[in-house]
């Protein structure tokens, strides 16, 4: 391989959260295997590119122009048949504050939106935080599979203005099928409702399944506002930039103004020179990084074997893994931050993707495999403790 994701780099020494959040993390005692970013070195042209920059010594006011558009089309038509045109693409500084740019313009105070449990937190909290009503339905697992609860769906809906959607899925992994895809427009369409996509976990994509919903029916790609980005992938998040695709001209033209209005349409000098160079000199890196992450969960998942007590559905995208520990002896209440004490872990504790999954927690392993081996090596011995 050209790249060496084995390497440790020292985040220790930067202001990286996932790595300062406690003293604990810092000093090296609590293993960090929590917020998703990763812990892998990015891509030679992409410090290239900023090193390049850096020689010129004035960082001045700086234009995104056709140029990045027609690159970002083509990186996600070429990886996964978006079949977007540069004038689709629009930017934002993040997919959250797209979500709430989209939320402000399209609902009003007290409108509906729905989302599916376990969701990523942020989907909730930018719904509240804009007094919208989250209405909350759930994927349930049928024979080994998280599948979507369609009846509950039609049980909640009423009035609801905007579903939010989220594939490749976080916390769960699960890329949703073609059919679920129509069914999801199909009743969006029903309802007259507005589908949010967020599809950052898209380039993280194991088994060639993902499918963007923009590309199903018509109605989907006139009333789907798909959000992805440069940052989840290429280990970028500080960098702030992410993509808004929008088929639809109305609605496009229009939150193209709001978002300049919010003034989230703005990208920093340095992220537009590692866009182009992402976009056009990165391919190789994403290639062998997909191929080092799916061996990091084969290994969990092997691991597991000898874990039975926590049970997890092997993920066909992202590099997180939803672990479900309610086998363990040890109260509900109490389980994330008894494997912080004793296993010394950070997780993301399952309640933050809904109160009814207290029980699971999630673990990221986008880092060098010493880190996963040292986590599931803590993990074991941990569940020795609290087995009932």
């Amino acid at each position: 391989m050209k790249y060496n994701f084995d390497e440790i780099i020292d985040r220790t020494i930067t202001n990286d959260i996932k790595w300062k959040i406690n003293e604990e993390v810092a000093s090296g005692e609590v293993v960090p295997m929590w917020v998703a970013d990763m812990d892998l070195k990015v891509a030679n042209p992409i410090v290239e590119a900023i090193e390049n920059r850096i020689k010129t010594p004035i960082f001045g006011y700086s234009s995104l122009s056709d140029y990045h558009k027609q690159i970002v089309a083509d990186f996600f038509n070429r990886r996964h048949n978006y079949n977007v045109l540069k004038q689709d693409v629009l930017f934002s500084t993040g997919v959250v504050y797209s979500i709430n740019a989209i939320l402000q313009k399209y609902t009003k105070e007290n409108d509906k939106v729905m989302i599916m449990l376990p969701s990523y937190g942020p989907f909730v909290s930018v719904t509240k935080s804009n007094k919208r009503i989250p209405i909350y339905t759930h994927l349930k697992l049928v024979d080994g599979k998280y599948k979507i609860d369609f009846d509950e769906m039609e049980e909640v809906v009423e009035d609801c203005k905007v579903l939010i959607l989220c594939n490749p899925h976080n916390p769960t992994g699960k890329v949703f099928t073609k059919e679920e895809l129509i069914k999801i427009s199909d009743f969006a369409k029903k309802h007259e409702m507005l589908i949010i996509s967020d599809e950052i976990h898209c380039d993280f994509d194991y088994h060639n399944k993902f499918i963007p919903i923009i590309s199903v029916n018509e109605y989907a790609r006139e009333n789907t506002i798909a959000l992805t980005s440069i940052t989840k992938t290429f280990n970028l998040a500080g960098v702030k930039v992410s993509f808004i695709f929008v088929k639809n001209e109305k609605i496009r033209e229009e939150l193209e103004d709001f978002i300049n209005l919010l003034g989230i349409s703005s990208i920093n000098t340095f992220a537009i020179e590692i866009l182009e160079a992402t976009y056009t000199k990165c391919d190789d890196w994403l290639d062998e990084c997909l191929s080092y992450l799916k061996s990091n969960i084969d290994y969990v998942m092997k691991r597991l074997e000898k874990i039975p007590e926590i049970k997890c559905i092997k993920p066909d995208s992202t590099y997180l893994m939803w672990l479900d520990m309610s086998e363990l002896d040890i109260t509900k209440e109490k389980l994330h931050q008894t494997i912080i004490d004793e296993a010394k872990i950070l997780f993301t504790s399952g309640d933050s993707f809904g109160d009814k999954y207290i029980n699971y927690e999630r673990m990221n392993i986008a880092c060098p495999q010493s880190q996963v081996k040292e986590t599931m090596d803590r993990l074991e011995e941990f569940v020795k403790k609290y087995r009932k």
